[in-house]
């Protein structure tokens, strides 16, 4: 495997649950600090507001459909 650029700025992040897990993955779209900082700040807001949404009002989830207010 070739890696080009330092630092890599792809990122990923996952949630494992007993019965669910979450995964996210965000592409840096080039290498350099700016990318890195940008992709892990796209992970962050999506994982923060996807559990918001969907964990926060709800003990369990039931379904993939989700009422959005």
């Amino acid at each position: 495997m070739l890696l080009a650029g330092d630092p890599i700025a792809d990122c990923f992040a996952y949630v494992a649950r007993k019965n669910n897990a979450l995964l996210i993955v965000a592409d840096g779209v080039n290498w350099g600090e700016k990318s890195k900082i940008a992709a892990r700040c796209a992970i962050n807001a999506a994982v923060n507001h996807i559990h918001s949404s969907i964990f926060v009002d709800m003990n369990t989830l039931y379904s993939t459909q989700v009422n959005i207010r």
